[in-house]
């Protein structure tokens, strides 16, 4: 990383707004954080993750690996097809794209609670 420091901090931030992201997807779904992020298979995990991976990238500036690493260490070219999956789900499903509406809301609410304390 950077020496003067400016890139760590950055990645940290970065991580803790993807972290508010992992909880806003986990109160949607009514999934604890912990199985978003397991290694199941489960296709109700699956779009929990799919739909956390689609706000990180387009909330974030983390990469895909970096991503991978917070959903249980998943290798960057998962998170990329997840990252495709939900891209073509939210245009062709109306619950999908509501959905990702919904934890939108929920994180720019959490991100202004953090900004408020």
């Amino acid at each position: 990383m950077n020496t003067n420091g400016v890139r760590v901090a950055g990645v940290v931030g970065e991580k803790h707004r993807a972290n508010m992201i992992l909880q806003a997807v986990s109160e949607l779904y009514n999934i604890p954080v912990e199985k978003i992020v397991s290694k199941r298979r489960l296709q109700y995990l699956v779009d929990a993750r799919s739909m956390a991976c689609f706000v990180m990238r387009h909330y974030t500036r983390l990469t895909y690996s970096e991503i991978g690493d917070l959903l249980g260490g998943r290798h960057h070219t998962t998170i990329m097809s997840a990252f495709d999956s939900a891209y073509w789900n939210t245009g062709a499903y109306k619950r999908f794209h509501d959905d990702y509406t919904r934890v939108v809301e929920r994180y720019k609410s959490m991100i202004k609670e953090d900004a408020d304390d």
